[in-house]
């Protein structure tokens, strides 16, 4: 009886440490996989949510795509109304960040993108603010002013915040291309020390490293949102010429501090259909 209760031990106690293995392995493989692919073959899926007004603010369109078959159509109109408390047609993502994070993007500016000398925001890290305080504007955006793509990156100490940033930079990142794709990778860490970093890569090329301060001190690390969004539209439409914005988006992929830019890029590496 002895001899096979010991049997009995030896194999289960194998077994147990196979699964653990296979768990661990399983596990290892999974930290290097991007938390999020979006090509919007089918839709927004489960992990982002809509932000717009009407049916025409995103629609998926065929033809039109990075790789695969569809990509996402975007468009706002200056009387559209109000949504989540201002003019925009965006999606959001639906899950929680962590501190490190990486993003890739793809835009499309079709022909008719006239300059404006209103800007729109295209993608921005918006924060979470702590209770108590007033909503402030995105630690970190990318936007569009006169056919300029730019990257702004804001920065606060105290915990309770306002409108009086500790620190602001903007990087001139070029002329928007029209009717071809554009790939923006964005790497961030998010730290109100020198922990802090912010890499962006345009089209293969790193355009921006910026170590440091980058963040508000929030308890909660910012999501991620991407579209149109023209705020002058609401609080000084007089700044804008134009009554409409059309923009496609395809490939988005976001991954975690397990990720690099080899494999978050979509550049050369698409997302699998």
């Amino acid at each position: 009886m002895s001899i096979l209760r010991s049997r009995y031990f030896h194999y289960l106690l194998m077994f147990l440490i196979t699964l653990s293995f296979l768990i661990a392995q399983n596990l290892a493989f999974a930290q290097q996989l991007p938390l999020f692919d979006g090509d919007f073959e089918q839709g927004l899926g489960s992990l982002l949510r809509l932000e717009s007004c009407c049916s025409y603010s995103f629609t998926r369109v065929p033809m039109i795509a990075r790789h695969g078959r569809y990509g996402a159509r975007f468009e706002l109109r200056r009387s559209d109304p109000i949504v989540e408390t201002s003019k925009r047609a965006e999606v959001r993502t639906a899950f929680p960040f962590v501190q490190e994070m990486w993003f890739n993007i793809n835009y499309l500016f079709p022909e008719t993108y006239t300059p404006d000398r209103s800007a729109e925001i295209v993608a921005q890290w918006h924060d979470i603010h702590d209770q108590g305080e007033p909503g402030q504007k995105p630690s970190l955006s990318l936007w569009v002013l006169n056919n300029r793509l730019n990257l702004t990156n804001r920065w606060q100490f105290k915990k309770i915040g306002d409108d009086k940033f500790d620190g602001e930079l903007n990087y001139d990142l070029g002329s928007i291309k029209l009717n071809s794709w554009t790939n923006i990778v964005v790497h961030v860490r998010w730290a109100l020390d020198s922990n802090g970093l912010i890499e962006l890569w345009q089209d293969g090329v790193q355009k921006i490293k910026k170590i440091g301060p980058n963040r508000y001190n929030d308890d909660r690390y910012p999501y991620f949102k991407f579209g149109i969004y023209k705020y002058d539209w609401k609080i000084k439409p007089e700044a804008s010429t134009l009554n409409t914005r059309e923009l496609y988006i395809d490939d988005v992929r976001i991954g975690s501090n397990n990720s690099s830019y080899a494999q978050i890029s979509t550049l050369t590496n698409p997302l699998p259909k």
